[in-house]
């Protein structure tokens, strides 16, 4: 008996708060701090952002086997055209290795695009530093999130071979995959929405 009595309690407080909750306080909660498709960010602002594969131990040959797979950048993104209707493309950044300076460990003026690596893993990005893939200045640039009726995403996969014909086995690629993974380092900027404008 005291069970259903604290069940219709807590139906009855529930039904409460649903029907002292208006819809666009509702709607609110979902598209609070959502971007749009005019906030945009590139190298210009501080998006920067690089990635590596690898396993962490002592092993600091650089991959780059084809016949096992790639390391790979993305763009994906989608829009509307002038009918109305929408369409979403995915397209391929060319990549290269970072130069130190890239990454932050050179300070070069014109070259260094990363904020200063943190102290707690200065040490373990001397090792691994060289592994690291950076895509163009000129593609780094993002647009809208998942909610927007445009956006440019940004996207690091790894690609199994699969299109070339001395690819390895599959059960070679698995076997070689086993306890790697996709490294990032990017910049990561804060700041007090308070202080910003309307």
């Amino acid at each position: 008996m005291i069970l259903f009595i604290l069940i219709g309690m807590y139906s009855v407080q529930k039904f409460e708060i649903l029907m002292n909750r208006r819809d666009v306080d509702l709607l609110a909660e979902t598209t609070f701090n959502a971007l749009t498709e005019v906030d945009q960010f590139d190298y210009s602002n501080g998006f920067k952002i690089a990635a590596a594969f690898i396993n962490y131990d002592d092993e600091t040959a650089l991959f780059d086997d084809p016949t096992i797979g790639e390391l790979a950048f993305f763009h994906y993104g989608w829009s509307r055209n002038a009918d109305g209707s929408s369409f979403a493309a995915r397209t391929k950044l060319k990549s290269h290795r970072c130069s130190r300076a890239e990454l932050g460990l050179d300070q070069k003026q014109d070259e260094t695009l990363m904020f200063p690596i943190s102290a707690n893993f200065a040490k373990d990005f001397e090792v691994y530093h060289k592994e690291f893939f950076c895509v163009d200045r000129e593609d780094l640039h993002i647009y809208g999130d998942y909610n927007t009726q445009s956006a440019k995403l940004f996207n690091i996969q790894f690609i199994k071979c699969h299109d070339r014909p001395d690819c390895k086995k599959e059960e070679e690629i698995t076997e070689f995959l086993r306890n790697k993974f996709i490294a990032t380092v990017y910049n990561e900027i804060t700041f007090n929405a308070n202080e910003s404008g309307e």
